[in-house]
């Protein structure tokens, strides 16, 4: 494999990537620039996280292969929750039509990237055990329950 980085992603790829997201972002924001900083911040993780999922898939590797997919699976979802937030910004008429996008982009993306972050942390590869992000110490975890013999 030819010119992979540090990162496993092929540079030519990674600028092709990073200049797609900013050219749409930019160019094709309805909701001006808060938009267009959202397009290009979460385009391109978007299209990183299936490349990564792809990767670790091809290399045999499932529990980060599914790692990644739930990260991409978030900034998709994220895409259908924008639209209730502009639906929350139109009915309660807080923002114009074309404002509400930029802060919906923000507001969606955000919360479903941190929401999948989360679970990623708190839900282990089956199997692993308790995640120490869930609070449960692994010797208390793994002790029999009272009055087993």
């Amino acid at each position: 494999m030819r010119g992979i980085g540090a990162s496993g992603v092929w540079p030519s790829r990674r600028g092709s990537l990073v200049a797609f997201g900013i050219a749409f972002g930019i160019f094709l924001s309805f909701g001006g620039p808060i938009q267009a900083a959202a397009s290009i911040v979460f385009g391109p993780r978007f299209v990183a996280c299936l490349l990564f999922a792809y990767r670790f898939i091809r290399r045999g590797d499932p529990r980060s292969h599914r790692r990644w997919m739930i990260r991409a699976f978030a900034v998709g979802l994220a895409v259908g929750t924008i639209r209730i937030w502009v639906g929350l910004f139109q009915g309660l008429q807080l923002l114009s039509f074309r404002d509400s996008f930029g802060i919906a982009f923000w507001l969606s993306f955000s919360m479903h990237v941190i929401a999948a972050e989360v679970w990623l942390r708190w839900r282990p590869w089956p199997g692993e055990g308790p995640s120490m992000a869930s609070g449960i110490d692994a010797s208390i975890a793994k002790a029999p329950p009272t009055g087993a013999s």
